[in-house]
């Protein structure tokens, strides 16, 4: 990850460097790391700042603390590490960062500003509270929004609440926000357009990849089961967004191929007394056999899902030639590999896969995203999405299509508007 920056990573590290606030949206997080590094160095060596906060998700703390000591040597002592979680639940964390942020002259970075989305959140206002006494700050995250463009607000608030022009979420709604969906979105995307610095792999603007359905149908059982659940659920969900969630997640057990034994809180037993009477592993068989040569990649949602595809695998194409991993991988010579979505750890950034195959669906781009930044950088990237015929399976693949559509198209705006940079404000000054 210690490389030299490209001629693309230069120029974002250049515009972030006449800036005191910023965002940085990078495809791939090593680049990311690399240009934060390298504007952290600058502004050190410069005497401009005396410390950083840099505030990460607590999957990330450790791997990153390691990269910061090779790209950063012996300036790593004036980093202050800290994880958002611990925003959330550590009073006396958050007081320390006050007090740094009162006696010296700060610089901070914020780590993936996906994790400060929500504007009730006792972490966001935390951040919030020591972005103001802040000389100098940077957000980083791989796109600038997951569900909606709703979600730049509390993130540009942190950065600057003068960069959108609003002081309260209120007036944000107010403008932009009408019947749940975003309006005025040209104005939004011209303001932030100047502070915003994008790099994508391999330096193509907007990474492509080739994204294919297996469709299946599931069995009579199950599809009774499901329009069961359905049925059930519908009518607590009418009521509270905690029943809109539990149906949801009672849907997605009901097509994994899970009876619902009691409703809350949620449990369930197998519908199928063996694991090839499933007819998602039989499907998953039916991909293995169409892939080429190749690691793949093999993403559950659920720990029985792992067990079930690790279990079928293995069967199939013997032990060693299946490796399932829990954080320590083994096997240099396995082809398949089975992953938790929810497994955030770069360990698998030491593998190249060819293929990336969704064995089970999950509302959350990020994560995703997370998980098909492992594809092969040197061949044509392959996501294979395993989907049940008329459930809440193909409605899960439409609605990150179309995040990822409207990410696709704002990242676009900011690449395009490359004289920007020049309008933009010295906004702390």
């Amino acid at each position: 990850m210690n490389k030299p920056l490209s001629e693309e990573e230069e120029q974002a590290k250049g515009k972030l460097l006449r800036l005191r606030i910023g965002a940085l949206y990078a495809s791939s997080r090593a680049a990311g790391l690399r240009i934060a590094a390298g504007v952290l160095n600058a502004r050190l060596e410069d005497g401009k700042i005396d410390g950083v906060i840099w505030i990460v998700s607590s999957s990330e703390a450790a791997i990153l603390s390691e990269t910061l000591s090779d790209m950063l040597k012996e300036k790593t002592g004036c980093i202050r590490l800290t994880t958002f979680q611990t925003l959330s639940h550590n009073v006396s964390e958050f007081f320390r960062l006050l007090g740094m942020v009162r006696d010296k002259r700060v610089m901070l970075v914020i780590d993936d500003g996906l994790y400060i989305k929500n504007v009730n959140a006792v972490r966001t206002h935390r951040i919030w509270m020591l972005a103001v006494g802040c000389l100098y700050r940077l957000l980083i995250a791989s796109a600038p929004f997951e569900t909606n463009l709703a979600d730049v607000f509390p993130q540009w608030y942190a950065l600057d609440a003068r960069v959108l022009g609003y002081k309260s979420y209120w007036g944000f709604c107010a403008n932009h926000m009408k019947c749940g969906k975003l309006i005025n979105s040209d104005y939004l995307s011209r303001a932030i357009a100047p502070y915003c610095a994008c790099v994508f792999q391999s330096g193509e603007k907007l990474g492509k990849k080739a994204e294919y359905v297996w469709q299946f149908r599931l069995s009579d059982e199950a599809y009774e089961e499901y329009r069961r659940v359905v049925k059930r659920f519908e009518k607590k969900a009418l009521y509270s967004n905690a029943g809109i969630y539990r149906m949801l997640c009672a849907c997605h057990m009901a097509v994994s191929g899970r009876r619902i034994v009691r409703d809350y809180p949620l449990e369930t037993v197998s519908l199928y007394e063996s694991i090839w009477e499933d007819r998602r592993i039989r499907a998953l068989l039916e991909v293995l056999n169409a892939c080429e040569n190749g690691r793949i990649l093999i993403v559950c949602r659920y720990r029985f899902e792992i067990e079930s595809v690790s279990e079928a695998l293995k069967k199939t194409y013997g032990e060693e030639a299946v490796e399932a991993l829990s954080g320590k991988s083994r096997k240099t010579h396995a082809r398949y590999f089975v992953e938790s979505l929810y497994m955030e750890k770069r360990l698998l950034m030491r593998w190249d896969f060819q293929t990336v195959i969704h064995f089970s669906q999950s509302w959350s781009l990020r994560k995703r995203r997370n998980v098909e930044e492992m594809l092969g950088k040197n061949a044509m990237t392959t996501v294979i999405n395993i989907v049940a015929a008329d459930t809440i399976d193909a409605q899960i693949v439409k609605r990150v299509w179309k995040k990822e559509q409207g990410i696709k198209e704002i990242l676009r705006f900011f690449t395009e508007r490359k004289d920007d940079n020049a309008n933009a404000q010295d906004i702390q000054g």
